[in-house]
């Protein structure tokens, strides 16, 4: 199953790119391996900052985890496709590369 269609599945869609906001990139590729960096948790289009379990509640915290997941997802998405590197690959893929290792 590719993570397009498991995030179809489970109602996520991943956002488009942001540009860095700073002076760094925010993938940067090296073989079959990207390294991302500088993904912030923007929900509804505002930063969410603080600390969990004082000003930010656990499902405010799992919300803005997933926006850094997605927002992750989608900037190594976008460094593929610059590069030309094929795309995201399966869940199968990574897990198989993992274990091997």
């Amino acid at each position: 199953m590719s993570i397009h269609t498991r995030l179809r599945e489970l109602g996520l869609q991943l956002p488009h790119a942001a540009a860095p906001v700073a002076s760094y990139q925010p993938v940067v590729v090296d073989g079959h391996t990207a390294y991302v960096s500088g993904q912030l948790p923007f929900v509804d289009g505002k930063l969410v900052t603080g600390k969990l379990g004082e000003t930010v509640t656990l499902e405010q915290g799992q919300e803005a985890a997933r926006a850094c997941g997605l927002a992750s997802m989608s900037a190594s998405r976008s460094a593929a496709a610059a590069c030309n590197c094929g795309s995201l690959r399966s869940a199968s893929w990574y897990e198989s590369r993992s274990s091997a290792a």
